[in-house]
């Protein structure tokens, strides 16, 4: 595995925004980490890269326990919710330039308000409610499962 993460827990003061987060990225997969605003996206990304204060059992990268590095030929790529806010035929530019990305080798975990496009990119993904996983396995899948299509699709349980 590329990077790790293992048991993570984030607070603010007395509130647990991660509950027990874990998560695989193996090398070269786009991996999607879906939810509401609110579900504890951006402070599991920020908690992995060591910018807000966490607990964890484990976080490696390349199997080594990690600070935070800058690096001109990247092999992993964190984006945080790239689509917020932009045109639609811009967020379609922005998808298609990660699966770019992603083809030349680079290992992304992609953090993504929008499900359709984000599993429609990724290989694997992680759906996260209220601060915990709770659905993972091959992207397909997720697209396919009705919870992931009622809640995060807009489209009624079949």
């Amino acid at each position: 595995m590329l990077l790790e993460v293992r048991d993570l827990e984030v607070r603010y003061g007395g509130i647990r925004a991660v509950k027990g987060v874990s998560l695989e990225v193996g090398e070269g997969e786009l991996v999607c980490l879906i939810g509401a605003n609110g579900a504890g996206k951006t402070s599991t990304l920020k908690a992995i890269c060591r910018l807000l204060p966490s607990q964890a059992q484990a976080v490696r990268y390349a199997g080594e326990d990690i600070a935070r590095a800058l690096m001109s030929e990247p092999r992993l790529l964190l984006l945080d919710e790239p689509s917020m806010g932009l045109a639609p035929m811009m967020v379609a530019k922005i998808f298609e330039i990660v699966r770019d990305i992603a083809r030349r080798g680079v290992t992304i975990l992609l953090v993504e308000q929008n499900a359709l496009l984000a599993l429609q990119a990724a290989s694997r993904g992680y759906v996260m409610e209220s601060g915990a996983i709770t659905l993972s396995g091959p992207a397909q899948a997720l697209l396919a499962d009705p919870r992931v299509k009622e809640a995060y699709l807009g489209e009624g349980a079949s």
